[in-house]
């Protein structure tokens, strides 16, 4: 185990805030092993079966506040726990189902905007926790334990990689994504707890709208109306 393998699991609340982290398919591996249709099956008798949780609800919030422009998930909590990672995976399913840009590009927008609001509560926190979740992203980020001066009134603690800053701000139009705006020392980008939480934002936006099919075919569409063989056929969800 790496040790940021071992930060994470000793902060399962980063996990919780944060069902985006790809360490979450490693914690929850043998749940991930299921197939798409398995998952659901599991994901409803654990929580309704069992705890009367209304996963339908959740889900049609989620949708409700993405319609509305929402800033945040009205629904969420890390309280939550392990609900918000499963309720995650269960998106990545439905989007591929419905395979609708617009709705897809609504709900990337959603969770960008909480994730954003998440991260800002890390600010008052220390900022190594922003390290962890970079390099759980696979980020090239270097730490220092002594802030350094970036400017005249900002320090920082971290840097990134010249090559995933780019990356990450390709979409924005936001004037300190360019490099010349910012302090680069041997290809690293020193950035502030602020510009980094936005680059982090759009990259939670970018991986949800990976989530719609790209290979869907307008000449001869299928007809399916057969749940359970429509999510079998998702073996690009199957986390393993």
């Amino acid at each position: 185990m790496s040790s940021d393998e071992n930060i994470l699991t000793s902060k399962p609340e980063l996990l919780y805030r944060f069902p985006w982290l790809s360490f979450t398919k490693l914690k929850f591996k043998e749940i991930g092993k299921k197939n798409p249709y398995e998952f659901v099956e599991w994901l409803y008798k654990k929580y309704w079966d069992q705890n009367k949780v209304d996963i339908d609800k959740k889900i049609e919030s989620i949708f409700e506040d993405a319609i509305n422009n929402l800033e945040i998930i009205r629904d969420f909590s890390p309280k939550d726990g392990e609900l918000n990672i499963y309720i995650y995976w269960m998106l990545k399913i439905i989007l591929f189902i419905l395979n609708n840009p617009n709705i897809t590009n609504r709900i990337a927008n959603l969770y960008s905007k909480n994730a954003l609001k998440q991260l800002e509560l890390l600010r008052d926190e220390k900022m190594e926790d922003l390290y962890w979740i970079c390099s759980d992203l696979g980020l090239d980020v270097q730490y220092y334990e002594d802030p350094i001066k970036i400017n005249a009134i900002e320090k920082t603690n971290l840097s990134v990689h010249f090559i995933d800053f780019i990356k990450m701000g390709i979409n924005l139009r936001d004037d300190y994504r360019k490099l010349v705006n910012n302090s680069l020392s041997h290809g690293y980008v020193f950035i502030s707890k602020n510009r980094l939480i936005r680059l982090l934002q759009e990259f939670v936006r970018n991986e949800i709208l990976k989530f719609t099919k790209t290979n869907k075919s307008e000449e001869d569409p299928k007809e399916r109306t057969d749940l359970e063989e429509i999510l079998t056929e998702i073996t690009s969800f199957k986390i393993t």
